[in-house]
């Protein structure tokens, strides 16, 4: 059996969208208390910080990073597209707790402490551009991660399907 990390965050609640199609109700099934019995072998653990913040700025623009921050401060919102709505300031917190989360299974997998990790985040990070949201993704979380796994892990290719990126 491998041993699977599971990385989850409480900052996730706090990207909490309403009744928008993927709100706070789905966003709670995620918490690990409710999830650790349910698939054996899963190992709950914690997220290190990694700088997300700037981490982000090595993909995205600073402007698009400044809009982003400036419609979670305004509260329930939609950035750039109607299919990206933010809460609030706990949107741009969750944001950053997901690049984090990605950033910390990288390092778990790479150093051999697990055989793959699953990262229950919000938002999603697989839609946003350099310079523009959508499709639920305030960052691109997956295209941050590839970064960090070329520049700290010193993969050179990476491949990008389904929201995973294998090195």
């Amino acid at each position: 059996m491998s041993r699977a990390a599971y990385y989850w965050d409480r900052a996730s609640l706090g990207h909490d969208t309403g009744d928008f199609i993927e709100g706070i109700p789905r966003a709670e099934r995620l918490r690990p208390d409710r999830r650790a019995g349910a698939v054996p072998g899963l190992d709950h653990r914690s997220l290190r910080p990694h700088g997300a913040e700037e981490r982000v700025l090595r993909v995205h623009a600073k402007t698009h990073v400044e809009r982003v921050r400036r419609a979670c401060d305004r509260g329930p919102s939609l950035v750039d597209n109607p299919d990206t709505p933010v809460g609030g300031p706990g949107s741009f917190a969750a944001a950053l707790a997901a690049v984090d989360a990605a950033l910390t299974a990288a390092d778990a997998v790479m150093a051999g402490e697990a055989d793959n990790a699953f990262c229950a985040v919000r938002p999603p990070g697989h839609h946003a551009l350099p310079d523009y949201s959508m499709g639920f993704c305030l960052f691109a979380t997956i295209s941050i991660l590839a970064r960090y796994l070329q520049k700290e892990h010193g993969l050179r290719r990476l491949a990008k399907s389904g929201g995973m990126v294998m090195g």
